[in-house]
Parts: structure tokens; sequence; C-alpha cells
């Protein structure tokens, strides 16, 4: 869904006039990221709440819990062109519902340039932030995990397909995400409908402000993008920082899971490292091998997380009070 913002606005002007910031989530080079609630769907729930006297506090808080987003604001800097956030509301929109680990845009403001765009919140936060918090969760059964979703993620992103076993649909043109690491990718309670382990969260592929696609997906080696290549070997390199943490932090990996993720990462980054051009079908079957070998082996010596990192990835870290203030402004 797309809204006009009216002329002579800045993005901020315009964010401010149609959220209650919770607060800030994060930034970067290109803008800001807020927890907020939408106002008309606040006055919405106050209305309804004050019609019905016997419902409490407490469902009001929970109502407007329900409604919290994300919302990505342009930084002063990009103001009139805005065209990181332009990008991501393009590559969104075209990926829309076609993975459950894509982060979805639920709507977007514009007035010639993007203005906001806004996010299902993901109330885990993101992978550096968790593992720094829990290193004691980062085992093998869950890095391999993380590495399952996020290389299904890849093979969807580049080879149009959700299912390993299935070949890549004529004339699809690959897109590379081009930004992955520990900060993009964020956690959020499993839904049933992404088929959890345990209690593992899901893994969200998000901030796609720089992806490409097709033949821009950046120089082509051979038969296979390159952007592909060296995505598939970040994919590697976020999986070891990962080992290498949980290694750091006293709960090394059982010598098993160690040949195999150091296979794992070897075959994500041979194709990108290598001199010679490796052909499309060598690098998709690369990686499904990958996705496929990672399946499974989440499931070895499944370890739990523990109560309370479970409870962190539930908890969206916002007060009652928090959520009563949107009343108090304008």
């Amino acid at each position: 869904m797309s809204w006009s913002s009216g002329s002579g606005q800045s993005s901020m002007e315009f964010y401010e006039r149609n959220f209650h910031t919770i607060r800030p989530l994060g930034h970067g080079a290109y803008g800001k990221v807020f927890l907020a609630i939408n106002k008309q769907v606040a006055e919405q729930a106050r209305t309804f709440f004050l019609a019905n006297n016997d419902l409490g506090r407490t469902w009001l808080c929970r109502r407007l819990r329900s409604d919290l987003v994300a919302v990505k604001v342009p930084s002063a800097e990009c103001e009139g062109t805005n065209q990181d956030l332009d990008n991501e509301i393009e590559f969104l929109t075209l990926l829309a519902n076609g993975h459950a680990n894509i982060i979805q845009k639920a709507m977007h403001a514009d007035d010639g340039a993007a203005q906001w765009m806004s996010m299902p919140f993901c109330s885990g936060g993101d992978l550096f932030h968790f593992e720094a918090a829990f290193p004691a969760e980062c085992t093998a059964s869950f890095t391999w995990h993380v590495l399952y979703q996020l290389s299904s993620v890849l093979l969807f992103l580049h080879y149009g397909v959700n299912d390993p076993n299935k070949e890549t649909p004529a004339g699809y043109k690959p897109v590379v995400h081009n930004d992955m690491h520990h900060g993009n990718i964020f956690l959020r309670p499993a839904s049933r409908a992404n088929n959890p382990v345990g209690n593992y969260p899901d893994v969200v592929l998000a901030d796609f402000g720089l992806a490409m696609q097709g033949s821009t997906a950046v120089i082509r080696d051979g038969d296979a993008p390159k952007g592909q290549l060296v995505e598939m070997r970040r994919l590697g390199r976020e999986t070891m920082i990962s080992m290498t943490e949980a290694r750091n932090n006293g709960r090394p990996f059982n010598l098993r899971s160690e040949i195999l993720l150091a296979k794992v990462y070897r075959r994500l980054r041979s194709p990108a490292d290598s001199s010679r051009a490796y052909k499309h079908g060598e690098v998709f079957d690369a990686l499904q091998k990958v996705v496929v070998l990672a399946k499974e082996e989440r499931l070895v010596g499944y370890a739990p997380l523990s109560d309370e990192a479970v409870a962190y990835l539930k908890d969206d870290k916002v007060t009652d009070r928090q959520l009563l203030a949107v009343f108090s402004g304008g």
C-alpha cells in the first residue's frame, strides 16, 4: 500500500505526522528505523476501548502491542532522492510473500521519492545482538538452523525456488541482496507455517536497499553472476563468525560439526575465490547441497534455547507506560 505525503514536508515531518514513536531501533548510512504505532490505528484502538466499558487497560496495551511496526525513514542527507529506500521498496514489492524468511513490506509513503516504509517488527532483534547477549546459545544445531534458513533464502533470491529439488523457472532474473551480515539478519518467534524446529526462531533477512537484479547483479563471471558468488561467500563468512563466537565463549562445536561447517564454508566461498569461471549449474548445485545438509544437521544434537533466550525473542522490550504514552501527545 502506498500513501502520498503531500508536498513540502520532509520525510521526518511526514513520519511524525503519521506515527507515534515508541523508541529508536537503529540507524545506518541511509536512514533511521523506529519502533512505532500508526496514529490512526492507535486512535481506532482507543475509540473501541472507550466505547466498551468492560475492557481494561490490559486489553488496550495488548492491542497496541499487536500493532507495533518498524518504520524506516531516510536520513536528512538523502532527502529528495532517497534512492536506498526507493530501491528497498521496489525489491520488497517484487519479492512479496515469496519466501517466509524475507522481511515483508507493510506499507510505504512517497512524494516523488520514498518518505517512509513500515515493516513487521522482529522482537528478537538482530543476530549480532542476540549472539552477544546469549553466547551460550550459539550451539552447533542453532548455527545449522540459521544457515539453513538463510541458504534457503539465497536459493530463492538467486534461483527462484523454495525447494532445493526444483529447477529455476525459465526466464527468472536472479536477485542479489548485496548487504548480508549479522546486523541485517533478524529473529522473531517462529510461525507454525514455517515448520518450526523446537523453540528456534525464524531467521529473517532484511534491508534490501542495495539489492540488484538480473544483469545488473554486478559483473558476470562465466555463466554465473559474480554477485551470487560473492553473496554465497558472505553467507559462509557469517556462519563462521557464529562458530568462532561459540568457540570463544567456551561452547565449541563437536568435531563432526566443525569439519562439516568448514566444508560448507569452502563450498560457499570457492566459486567466488576461484579464478576459473563457474557455470550456473555448478553454483546452483553447491547451494542446493548446503540447504539440504543444513536442514538435516540442525536436528543432529538439537540443543533447545534456554527459557531466558526464548523470553528475550518474544519480548518487544516495550512497557505498558510507553504504549499508553502515545495518547498524551499529538
